[in-house]
């Protein structure tokens, strides 16, 4: 009877069990229906990179198609779980075309058999390939800004001198120097510090490039920070002018001063810098003198000029000028007459108790020289040696005259003056 009962309208009972699933179909249809969203930014795997570095060549992505927008349909329940983190983008380099384009294939590593399509809006990965090349360069310190006035930069050393660079030969063939650039603004103490490693090309341009790489990143560099001083030049001369000219005193350098660096410990022994008079030699000299010299050849140990472009040369003016003359009088009495031989004496055949002597020295010498400190000497002796005489004789000879003359002052010509020779009496 049961049985019976259960089989009562058993096609009605079918009809009704397919029409309730077909009807929960559409609910669920409605309620979560088949969508498509897109997803910027995915990043494209590269596989098999060595397919090209094996043969020594390099590749660079072109038009950004290392990064996708993929897009993706399906269930709304689906696309609203899905991230960029569960697409998987990749090229596989070993399926390269000649044309330089490699096939990207997307897939998702969730629901991927529930998703009804997905792809990417760029169907292609582009690159260029080139010959990989290798080259080193100087690398060259650069300083920018200014330290604290009254300081500046002195000696600057790196870690590492060179640096070994490789990436595409279109690249690395523009590259002219490697920097390491650190400031010192506002500085006055020495530093040390880490800095990265610049590529510039001719234009001085930056080359920026990811597929360079260099075997050294970054470099420390070290920068000395020195004191400065402003101090004069110190000026001597030697030697002596031609017979009728003399210094007028005035000795002048052009630059007068400079300004020098160095530690404070250094610079506290600095008060000038000294020429040697030997530079400044006026032996012979008739007239003013220029002369250049090299102060940078007499700066003190530790001690450097401020700027470093300065070359130290400087033109150094002598005063020199024809002497001018006077006749002044010698009393009789302020000469010596020495070396007569035994049982002689001398007297002098004068009119009068002077003698005139004309005597040569620049102007204020001349002025304030005083003839009544003169002293004389008649050397006879020395006279006798000279004439090669043997004895003497009770006569008349004309004899020179060597005068105690103050520096800077001469005769104008030689004096001699004329002594009669007789024997002593009893």
């Amino acid at each position: 009877m049961e049985k019976n009962n259960l089989m009562k309208n058993f096609g009605l009972k079918i009809l009704a069990l397919i029409f309730a699933f077909g009807l929960w179909l559409v609910v669920v249809n409605i309620s979560d229906p088949v969508a498509t969203t897109t997803i910027s930014g995915v990043p494209v795997e590269i596989l098999n990179e060595d397919e090209i570095t094996g043969q020594g060549k390099i590749y660079e992505v072109l038009e950004g198609t290392d990064s996708i927008t993929v897009s993706v349909s399906a269930k709304r329940t689906i696309l609203d779980s899905l991230t960029r983190e569960n697409i998987k983008a990749t090229a596989d380099l070993e399926n390269l075309n000649e044309d330089g384009t490699v096939r990207i294939r997307v897939e998702s590593n969730r629901y991927n058999e529930t998703i009804d399509s997905i792809k990417s809006k760029t169907e292609y990965l582009k690159v260029s390939i080139e010959e990989m090349e290798k080259s080193q360069f100087v690398i060259t310190p650069v300083i920018t800004g200014e330290p604290v006035d009254g300081y500046v930069v002195g000696n600057i050393s790196l870690d590492e001198n060179v640096v070994r660079v490789s990436g595409p030969e279109s690249v690395i063939s523009k590259i002219r120097k490697v920097v390491a650039e650190v400031s010192v603004s506002n500085m006055s103490n020495n530093m040390r510090t880490s800095v990265e490693l610049k590529l510039y090309d001719g234009q001085d341009a930056l080359i920026e490039n990811k597929n360079i790489t260099k075997n050294i990143g970054n470099v420390n560099i070290s920068v000395e920070i020195l004191e400065t001083k402003e101090v004069p030049v110190k000026l001597s001369v030697s030697g002596t002018p031609a017979a009728e000219y003399g210094l007028t005193g005035v000795i002048t350098s052009n630059p007068a001063s400079f300004l020098i660096a160095g530690s404070p410990s250094a610079l506290a022994k600095v008060s000038e810098i000294e020429i040697p008079e030997s530079e400044l030699n006026v032996d012979g000299a008739e007239g003013e003198m220029n002369m250049a010299v090299n102060v940078g050849e007499y700066l003190p140990d530790g001690i450097r000029f401020a700027d470093e472009e300065e070359t130290g040369k400087i033109i150094v003016t002598i005063g020199i000028a024809p002497k001018e003359t006077k006749t002044v009088e010698i009393s009789k009495n302020a000469v010596t007459i020495a070396g007569l031989p035994d049982g002689y004496e001398a007297s002098f055949m004068l009119v009068g108790d002077t003698m005139p002597l004309e005597i040569m020295a620049m102007p204020e010498q001349l002025e304030a020289f005083d003839a009544s400190d003169l002293k004389a000497l008649i050397d006879f002796k020395a006279y006798m040696e000279e004439k090669e005489m043997k004895k003497v004789n009770t006569t008349t000879y004309s004899v020179p005259v060597s005068i105690e003359l103050p520096e800077g002052i001469t005769l104008k010509n030689p004096i001699t003056i004329t002594i009669k020779i007789s024997e002593k009496k009893d």
